[in-house]
């Protein structure tokens, strides 16, 4: 993998880096709290996945009537990548 396998698809960077943050979150989380755009989200795990920086695992819901839910976490080479993502955010001066 290069850099260019992170090039051209909009909010993958910001994708790695939150879920760096918060560990793991489903589809809709990472929608509704970055994206606000279901098409980004799934083209942006497609590429994670594709590139083996996130892995995809099924919990258990908290919320009564749903019982399994896919999740999202970084993988080690993703949080390496991550990691380094979000230094440079913040050499950039980003939050």
């Amino acid at each position: 993998m290069t850099i260019s396998g992170l090039e051209g698809q909009k909010g993958i960077l910001r994708v790695l880096i939150y879920l760096l943050n918060v560990k793991e979150a489903n589809r809709q989380r990472i929608t509704d709290e970055l994206t606000n755009d279901a098409r980004i989200t799934n083209a942006s795990i497609r590429k994670l996945e594709e590139l083996h920086l996130i892995e995809k695992s099924i919990k258990e819901a908290g919320r009564a009537g749903q019982q399994l839910v896919k999740v999202f976490s970084l993988t080690d080479k993703g949080k390496k990548v991550a990691k380094n993502l979000k230094e440079i955010e913040e050499i950039l001066g980003g939050e």
